[in-house]
């Protein structure tokens, strides 16, 4: 179904995240715009003319998340162009038709007890000296990682868990989606991801460093709570810890549109 198939007051799809990330699938989407999926075909499965369709009930696909760390080498760069070509289609729908959406949530309140062996105090220190940069809003998913993207012929089917979608910084759901591909394909996956997303939209990367930061505060206090195996437990703390250090390194300049400030 076209965009306007969506209406406010939609029942919420079930959130999948601990699931998927435990069992490799995300099982069945009822009650609501269960996903995105491509309206045409080019470079990495999507065509970066062509706005994504809204489409509601069960999409067809299949997760690579739980192998998509992985994907070989041969295969990831297809894998990251369509996962930057789909969040390139989706940021150019226009966002006044969600008017229904909310604006993003600023960062949350500061917990009690901050998770320090994420670096969560000195995330927010640093976010408490930025302010979130000027920006056109676009409509964002707001939860873009591998667990909700569906393959199917090698190729983006569908992308599913729209229950944070919003309107604010296209750079919001990329710097999700960096953090994300650096725990399961490392720092080569999201530079040529970040690459990508910038051909097809022409985004300057000014602010980049500031929503990486939120990215990564994103995982805090929450991480030992979604079922991973000790190794990708443990290796998703190493990149995150990595992730976070070049955030910070960056947050006080000013890259060049094109650059990636990884």
């Amino acid at each position: 179904m076209g965009v306007g198939s969506v209406q406010p007051g939609q029942p919420r799809v079930a959130s999948g995240r601990a699931r998927v990330r435990r069992t490799g699938h995300a099982g069945k989407c009822r009650g609501g715009p269960a996903g995105v999926r491509s309206s045409g075909k080019a470079r990495g499965g999507w065509s970066a003319g062509s706005p994504p369709a809204v489409c509601r009930g069960r999409c067809a696909g299949h997760h690579l998340h739980g192998r998509s760390h992985r994907v070989s080498a041969r295969r990831w760069g297809g894998y990251v162009r369509g996962l930057a070509a789909f969040l390139a289609g989706l940021h150019r729908l226009p966002a006044t038709e969600f008017a229904f959406l909310s604006p993003l949530a600023p960062v949350g309140p500061r917990p009690s007890r901050p998770d320090t062996a994420l670096s969560e105090g000195r995330i927010r220190r640093a976010l408490d000296g930025l302010s979130a940069p000027p920006c056109t809003p676009v409509v964002l998913h707001g939860d873009f990682w591998p667990g909700n993207v569906l393959w199917q012929g090698g190729q983006v089917s569908a992308v599913i868990d729209w229950e944070d979608a919003a309107v604010g910084d296209a750079l919001s759901d990329v710097g999700n989606a960096r953090l994300e591909l650096l725990f399961f394909l490392g720092r080569r996956a999201i530079n040529a991801f970040t690459r990508e997303y910038v051909a097809l939209t022409g985004a300057t990367l000014t602010g980049l460093p500031y929503w990486d930061l939120r990215a990564a505060l994103r995982p805090c206090g929450r991480l030992g709570e979604w079922g991973l195996d000790a190794d990708l437990e443990a290796q998703m703390r190493r990149r995150h810890a990595g992730f976070v250090e070049r955030a910070l390194a960056s947050a006080g300049d000013d890259p060049t549109p094109g650059t990636n400030p990884v």
